[in-house]
C-alpha cells in the first residue's frame, strides 16, 4: 500500500481512499476496525463496523447503541483510537480521533433509516452487556423497532500513523490531519 517513491500527499490520499473503500465494501479487510477507548484509567477495545468515511473532512462513522458502555466512556474521554489492519497488504493504520455522539438527531435518524439490515441490534430488550439468567433472555427484542437507541459515533481524525510491513524494509509515517504535517518514522 505504501510506495516510498510517492510524494506524501499522494500517500495520504491512497490511505484515505483505502479507508473509504473499507467503509463501503462489507468484505474489505478493514471493514471491521478496532475502537479503543479508556475509562477510569483502564483501556477498552472492541471491533466495530466502519460505516462511512468522508475523504475531504477526514471524518468517519460507526454505529452503536446509546445504552452501550462505550457511550459512558466516550462522554468521559472523547479522544479515542481506531486500529485498522489489511492482512494481505500487511498494513496497519492507527488513527487518533475525537468522537462526537449523535443520538436522536438528523444524522442519527437518517443513518438508521438507511440501514440495509441490522436494526434489531439496536432494539434488544436489555442494554448491551446486561447480565441475564437465560440465553433466550439475551436475544429478546422489542415489539416495535425504532431508532430510540441508535447512535452514530462521528470520528474526527486528528492524527494517523501508518505501518507497512515489508521485509526487510518496513515503512512507517505519521500524518497530523489538522496541521497537515507528514513525517517519516523509524518502523
Amino acid at each position: 500500500m505504501i510506495d516510498p517513491t510517492l510524494d506524501y500527499k499522494t500517500l495520504i490520499e491512497k490511505v484515505k481512499n483505502e479507508l473509504k473503500r473499507a467503509s463501503m465494501e462489507r468484505n474489505h479487510p478493514m471493514h471491521l476496525v478496532i475502537l479503543g477507548t479508556s475509562f477510569n484509567n483502564k483501556p477498552e477495545m472492541r471491533h466495530v463496523v466502519w460505516r462511512k468515511f468522508n475523504l475531504n473532512e477526514n471524518r468517519g462513522e460507526v454505529y452503536t447503541d446509546i445504552r452501550s458502555n462505550k457511550i459512558k466512556q466516550i462522554r468521559q474521554q472523547p479522544i479515542a483510537q481506531l486500529l485498522f489492519y489489511h492482512l494481505e497488504e500487511k498494513c496497519q493504520i492507527k488513527v487518533n480521533v475525537e468522537i462526537i455522539i449523535h443520538h436522536n438527531n438528523e444524522l442519527a435518524l437518517n443513518s438508521y433509516e438507511n440501514l440495509e439490515r441490522g436494526q434489531e441490534a439496536y432494539n434488544t430488550m436489555g442494554a448491551p452487556g446486561t447480565e441475564k439468567e437465560k440465553l433466550k433472555e439475551t436475544t429478546s427484542f422489542r415489539n416495535v423497532f425504532d431508532a430510540s437507541n441508535f447512535t452514530v459515533l462521528e470520528m474526527d481524525f486528528l492524527e494517523m500513523e501508518v505501518l507497512q510491513l515489508n521485509q526487510p524494509n518496513h515503512l512507517r509515517f505519521s500524518y497530523n490531519c489538522k496541521k497537515n504535517i507528514f513525517k517519516w518514522l523509524v518502523p
